[in-house]
């Protein structure tokens, strides 16, 4: 059941959400018991001020604050790139062994400050640079191993090393990606991170694209992907691959990927949809303010030394029965609010937002480990952080509800979409059927509609069924009627 208590925001601790009553973030604001609207960018702007100062500090200090556009798009980024520092960290959702490992689209008209996510992709440049160099020192001993085998070539020909790298460009093709995956065994992350997303293989068209779709759907859940390369008919297969994805682009670029809301790959990606700012940025360099390239080349040394720390370690990450209860609320709500308000299809958005808020909570923990230095090997998330991602993913299903209407269908269901908003705004706090009556005309509907929405909406939760014939709204309609849009 949706709570009806109002989060109160612990000021002595300045927590997102109190230890002991963490509720679903999106029906309170921070400051009193109404609804929070995602459409009131004032009200998301203070919480994701407030989110970017309890996150830890590694992440809070790869945030870009000049506008919010790069305020929004540097959190995110920055957030998710971090994942490739912990491979061996896993958590059980669904039975299932999950890595921290995300999906991202940020989507803004041009100029608009996507280009600052390029700093985020630098934090990652140290393990990278490591990881080549060692890679070509074996290369070298493999070449001369392999120049003396063929003067001598007796016993096993030498094995030639494999490069394991934790960042690659969006402009990979499938046969590449593919063997990355394979050789990176599942000891890495490994993040394709593109400022210009058009540029990536999936937006290719024919075999070319629809094989990296394909990929990138498997490896969301680490799905084992295969290949047979025809060149001595050999095998590749990736077990247990471990793939983030960062991409910025505008809306067009989008529609170049994603070319239907029935996509399966639609629902596997955050996302942030938002429009230009209307304000001159001062680009005077100020005395005091150090170069972005410098404060994220420091920050990428110290994503390597904590890349390093948790290497070889293999850690658990486990939540309390608030936070599982916290992510039913969610999951419930906009699984119903997803499914009458917006589409069928829809309905994958919520599912697999639900999973990506432990994710990013993930993330968000391990950072927790290391500034503790803890030797755990099962360490559980704190409200906190658990609340900061929850809030985060709300956002981002907001984000993604809106892109998804924009997309192209198998089916166009906003006529009906929009006579249900109608219907349930229309309707008065507690009603009879017979209140529904002048309804009819005003919406061209039948008296038969009336009643199967009727049983549709009090069994999602919208409405509560008082005694025969007679409904009252229940907490979860005014948060749909606050936020949906006709």
């Amino acid at each position: 059941m949706i709570k009806e208590e109002a989060s109160k925001i612990d000021e002595s601790t300045n927590n997102v959400l109190p230890p002991s009553t963490l509720n679903w973030q999106r029906f309170y604001k921070t400051d009193s018991s109404s609804h929070f609207d995602f459409n009131e960018k004032a009200d998301v702007e203070q919480q994701l001020d407030k989110v970017i100062s309890t996150v830890p500090s590694q992440i809070s200090r790869g945030v870009i604050t000049n506008s919010f556009v790069e305020k929004s798009i540097t959190l995110f980024t920055s957030s998710i790139v971090s994942g490739s520092l912990f491979p061996n960290v896993w958590f059980n959702y669904d039975r299932k062994r999950n890595s921290p490992a995300l999906y991202l689209m940020a989507v803004f008209p041009a100029s608009a400050g996507k280009g600052s996510a390029a700093l985020s992709r630098s934090l990652l440049n140290k393990i990278n640079e490591s990881i080549l160099d060692e890679f070509n020192q074996k290369i070298s001993i493999y070449k001369e191993e392999l120049r003396l085998y063929r003067k001598n070539p007796t016993g096993i020909p030498p094995e030639r090393p494999k490069l394991k790298p934790v960042l690659a460009p969006g402009n990979t093709s499938s046969a590449k990606l593919i063997e990355m995956l394979s050789d990176i065994g599942g000891e890495e992350i490994l993040t394709l991170f593109e400022t210009e997303m058009d540029s990536i293989g999936i937006s290719a068209s024919g075999e070319f694209g629809s094989m990296n779709s394909s990929i990138f759907r498997q490896a969301f859940h680490h799905e084992p992907i295969s290949k047979m390369i025809k060149k001595d008919s050999e095998i590749q297969i990736a077990n247990n691959p471990k793939l983030s994805i960062v991409l910025t682009g505008t809306l067009n670029q989008v529609r170049k990927i994603l070319h239907s809301n029935a996509d399966g790959l639609v629902s596997r990606f955050l996302f942030l949809v938002g429009d230009a700012e209307l304000l001159w940025k001062n680009t005077q360099p100020c005395e005091d303010c150090p170069v972005l390239d410098e404060q994220f080349n420091t920050l990428s040394i110290e994503y390597f030394e904590i890349w390093k720390y948790f290497k070889s370690r293999n850690i658990e990450i486990k939540f309390s029965q608030k936070q599982w209860d916290a992510i039913q609320d969610f999951g419930k709500y906009n699984l119903m609010h997803a499914y009458h308000f917006t589409s069928e299809s829809a309905v994958s958005l919520p599912k697999r937002h639900a999973l990506m808020t432990f994710r990013l909570a993930t993330i968000f923990t391990m950072f927790r480990v290391y500034n503790q230095k803890s030797d755990q090997s099962i360490v559980y998330c704190t409200d906190e952080d658990f609340g900061n991602a929850l809030w985060l993913i709300e956002y981002s299903l907001f984000c993604s509800l809106k892109l998804f209407k924009t997309l192209p269908g198998e089916k166009d269901e906003s006529a009906v979409v929009g006579k249900k908003i109608q219907f349930l705004k229309s309707l008065p706090a507690e009603f009879t059927t017979e209140d529904t009556r002048s309804l009819l005309p005003l919406l061209a509907i039948s008296d038969r509609t009336v009643s199967r929405w009727l049983l549709e909406f009090v069994s999602a939760g919208f409405l509560e069924r008082v005694k025969p014939g007679l409904f009252r709204k229940t907490s979860m309609a005014t948060m749909a009627m606050a936020t949906s849009q006709n």
